[in-house]
């Protein structure tokens, strides 16, 4: 048989156990400022670190060197010069050429003291600490010589490969103002050269920069013309009163436009006046009722053979024409007046018989008779104002069929002109003959000559053929 302990042995134990779980707390209360405490601590010791990291293992890359910050200034200054010098930009062209310059080149070079002090001012900065792993960059600051930079952007930067057409204005045969388009051509560049290159050489930048093909605009496009055809428009379409004879004539829209000049220029298309196309046209009006008066011719006897004729003459056209020339661009209409007045005939006596030629040096008109029979009429342009052509009763005494002729002018200087055709002396060396360098404006308007009757040059053949020496000369103003 077993033995019985007795019946409650073990409950102490049971209560030992109870007792200790009864003494355990059931949480822990830490006060928050303790814990604000313990953690202001590790923040605390947090930050020093990463002050004393950003202190000691910051570094500054000045373009593709990099060294600690910890480098004096002098130091850095004498660092970003040797770099600026070093350094080239390098430019790649679509075309697959590349090149290289330096600062100097571009117009551009470094300020040492100011770049270092810009980076300074950055790391004293709260935010350079956030990064303190990553190295600092020392941007150039830049002195820039304009003209030397402007013009290699010009000769490197900016490559035409095809050259733009600038738009055009003119008129048509109607005078009506038609404005050609211009076309883009294009070049090698950037959109902004300037700013892509100067931050390039700013951060001393190693990969180089590539250049596009882009358009290159033209200087003068149609929209930067319309209002210069606004302003045609108007000019050639006003109204002008050219008052002469009793009558008025308004020249056409054409017709003024044909008095107008047109000039390119960097800011655009000017307009100009060309006075001489203006007195050009007056001319030509005043042509139309403009009569030279015919001589009365008498014999020996004082009887008449040829009964004279008033002429007719019209104003001043070269005053006239200035004016007008003046006012043309206001496009506000102008009223021109030219008068037309009589002008008296000559007398003149004939010889006895035979050929012989009159030259009246007023009204810039020769004749050639045949006794008291006109045959043929000129129109002459003779001696000028300081070389006027002589007057009396001459006789053609020499003729050349071309000769070269020499003289001083009024100033002194010498003239030369060779091969003048159909030369009939009749005074010492006054003659009459063919004149091929003066317009045909010239004949029968503007003496110009040294003092010899010149005539268009066919008229002057056939008078070569027609006058013996010998003929008659008569010449009277």
């Amino acid at each position: 048989m077993k033995k019985q302990g007795p019946k409650n042995a073990k409950k102490p134990k049971k209560q030992a156990v109870a007792a200790e779980v009864a003494e355990a707390p059931h949480h822990i209360h830490i006060p928050w400022w303790r814990v604000a405490i313990d953690l202001g601590g590790a923040l605390a010791a947090v930050s020093v670190l990463w002050v004393l990291c950003a202190g000691s293992f910051s570094t500054v890359r000045i373009g593709g060197t990099v060294v600690s910050s910890r480098l004096s200034n002098d130091r850095l200054e004498a660092l970003a010069t040797d770099q600026a010098q070093a350094y080239r930009l390098r430019f790649y062209y679509p075309d697959g050429r590349t090149a290289s310059f330096s600062l100097a080149q571009a117009g551009l070079s470094a300020d040492a003291h100011s770049s270092v002090s810009a980076l300074r001012h950055a790391q004293h900065r709260g935010l350079h600490m956030l990064t303190w792993w990553q190295p600092d960059r020392l941007a150039l600051t830049l002195r820039v010589d304009n003209a030397t930079f402007s013009a290699f952007i010009r000769d490197h930067a900016q490559i035409v490969t095809i050259a733009p057409k600038n738009a055009g204005i003119q008129f048509d045969d109607n005078g009506a103002v038609v404005i050609t388009p211009g076309i883009n051509g294009k070049q090698y560049g950037f959109t902004n050269a300037a700013h892509s290159i100067a931050s390039a050489a700013r951060n001393l930048q190693g990969p180089p920069l590539r250049l596009t093909s882009v358009a290159l605009p033209p200087r003068l496009t149609a929209a930067s013309l319309a209002g210069t055809k606004t302003q045609l428009e108007h000019i050639v379409g006003q109204r002008i009163a050219i008052a002469i004879g009793g009558q008025t004539v308004a020249p056409e829209p054409k017709v003024i436009a044909t008095w107008l000049s047109l000039h390119d220029t960097p800011a655009g298309t000017t307009i100009g006046v060309d006075a001489d196309a203006v007195h050009g046209y007056l001319n030509n009006i005043a042509s139309q009722y403009t009569q030279a008066a015919r001589s009365q011719v008498t014999g020996t006897n004082g009887a008449v053979l040829i009964a004279g004729t008033k002429g007719l003459r019209v104003g001043d056209t070269g005053s006239a024409a200035n004016n007008l020339a003046a006012t043309v661009l206001s496009a506000k209409g102008d009223k021109v007046s030219l008068p037309v007045s009589q002008t008296a005939f000559k007398t003149v006596q004939a010889p006895t018989e035979g050929k012989w030629i009159e030259v009246d040096v007023n009204t810039k008109q020769m004749y050639a008779y045949d006794q008291d029979k006109l045959v043929k009429n000129f129109l002459v342009s003779a001696g000028a104002p300081g070389t006027p052509t002589v007057t009396g009763r001459y006789a053609i005494y020499a003729k050349y069929r071309s000769q070269d002729m020499f003289g001083e002018n009024t100033d002194g200087s010498r003239y030369f002109q060779p091969d003048v055709p159909y030369v009939n002396y009749f005074y010492q060396d006054y003659a009459i003959h063919g004149n091929y360098w003066r317009p045909a404006s010239y004949f029968g308007y503007i003496n110009s000559s040294h003092g010899c009757v010149g005539i268009n040059v066919s008229e002057a053949a056939w008078v070569y053929s027609w006058a013996p020496v010998g003929t008659p000369v008569v010449i009277h103003t």
